[in-house]
């Protein structure tokens, strides 16, 4: 409400810059059969995500296709290597008919094993 408004030449660059970082986003590639997919899964305090990957010929790694959900209450309660079983499951069921008769090298921040071998009741 009576606010002027100018845009400048530090607007415009800035804008530019905007638009060129947005469509430079990775895009989805298509599987390539034959190729090991990267599995890679997260789970958060009340949400699950996963990205299935493969490497390019260059070497890196294509986005193929991404998944997450919502957990609810009683789930959100589930300790961490429970919550990454779940991502891995929810992934795995999502895109089976990507992953049937595929390598697929699962990738994941929790370290499982060092999680139960330091628990003082299993």
């Amino acid at each position: 409400m009576g606010v002027s408004f100018s845009w400048d030449d530090a607007c415009q660059k800035a804008f530019e810059d905007i638009k060129a970082y947005l469509t430079k986003l990775p895009i989805l590639a298509s599987p390539v059969s034959g190729k090991p997919f990267l599995l890679y899964v997260r789970a958060m305090d009340h949400s699950l995500g996963a990205l299935i990957a493969q490497k390019n010929d260059e070497g890196a790694k294509q986005a193929i296709y991404y998944l997450s959900r919502t957990l609810n209450r009683a789930k959100s309660r589930y300790n961490l290597v429970k919550k990454e079983c779940l991502a891995l499951i929810f992934a795995i069921q999502k895109t089976r008919y990507y992953l049937v008769g595929q390598t697929i090298h699962v990738i994941s921040r929790v370290n499982s094993r060092q999680i139960l071998m330091t628990k003082h009741v299993l």
